[in-house]
């Protein structure tokens, strides 16, 4: 069985990839250009296959192959894992929910509106906190950059299940305290004319649209 890749020399695929040039590359990595172009020939090498064309525009620049932009997601999608993974074990200071006091809260404008969404002081309220001041932080108008922030490491945000799901699972978020969690009054509904309830083609699709939401059921509503 093959070795596995070093790691230096997915560092170096991925930022030749991205600066299309081994010089631009090395210059980040803080290495020569020539040894960001033995790593890229050694992962090569270990592939079996070419990851980069030599294209001209004006000057020499790096395209990668159809194989290479194929691994490009996945293995940036690595790196952004190990490195959340480095930053929790070096500065992971919340073992208890009044440690958020020295976090960046990010508040969710756009949920103002909904007395049903917890606000920071809800959520205190509810873990039992009492001494830190909710009021501070940053403030967002829009759900997705609440979570974005959260993923820049901007900050600490409250969010809801449905739209963290994907990032949760991918390692680009982490849950804390899952014990304290607010049982959501939101919801989606189906609606159509009564006469239109036995029609096959809104029955095959509100049955499906039911079943594609089942995942989300089963996290029993949760913020």
């Amino acid at each position: 069985m093959k070795s596995p890749v070093h790691l230096n020399a997915l560092r170096a695929f991925e930022a030749s990839a991205r600066h299309q040039s081994f010089s631009a590359a090395a210059a980040e990595l803080n290495v020569t250009a020539a040894a960001v172009g033995q790593l890229v020939r050694s992962l090569e090498d270990w592939l079996g296959t070419p990851l980069f064309v030599r294209g001209s525009s004006g000057r020499v620049r790096l395209i990668p192959t159809e194989a290479a932009e194929r691994a490009l997601p996945d293995i940036r999608a690595g790196f952004d894992r190990l490195t959340l993974g480095i930053l929790l074990r070096e500065h992971w200071r919340l073992q208890k929910p009044a440690d958020l006091a020295q976090e960046t809260l990010i508040h969710d404008l756009s949920m103002d509106r909904h007395t049903a969404f917890p606000t920071w002081e809800a959520w205190m309220k509810k873990a039992g906190v009492t001494d830190v001041i909710t009021q501070r932080g940053m403030r967002i108008n829009n759900s997705a950059a609440v979570l974005q922030a959260a993923i820049e490491g901007h900050g600490v945000a409250l969010a809801r299940s449905v739209m963290a799901r994907d990032d949760l699972a991918s390692g680009r978020l982490v849950r804390l305290f899952p014990d304290i969690d607010f049982a959501s009054a939101l919801a989606y509904y189906v609606v159509y004319r009564p006469e239109c309830a036995s029609l096959p083609k809104l029955t095959t699709f509100r049955d499906w649209l039911l079943a594609e939401a089942a995942p989300a059921q089963a996290g029993n509503g949760e913020f």
